[in-house]
């Protein structure tokens, strides 16, 4: 993933890969009660072709390699046909 670095933003909980169209958040326990909010988040950010991957912090503390793995096939999979 060393050609994406220049395309990757960090925030508090959230990773934008910008040549991928993907954004990924990790949700605290916060989130359970805006689902709604989020939702409605990732359509507007969907209308534009940008894909959003949640993940819990306890998905991220428990399988964190499996949720590396996804990101990085979905990753893979739009930069070979993007979106």
């Amino acid at each position: 993933m060393k050609e994406l670095d220049k395309n990757m933003y960090f925030g508090a909980k959230a990773v934008t890969i910008e040549s991928a169209k993907l954004v990924v958040e990790v949700d605290g326990e916060i989130h359970a009660d805006k689902a709604d909010y989020d939702d409605g988040r990732s359509a507007e950010m969907e209308k534009f072709g940008i894909l959003v991957l949640r993940y819990t912090n306890d998905e991220v503390e428990v399988a964190l390699e499996k949720v590396i793995n996804r990101i990085k096939t979905v990753v893979n999979e739009r930069l070979q046909s993007p979106p």
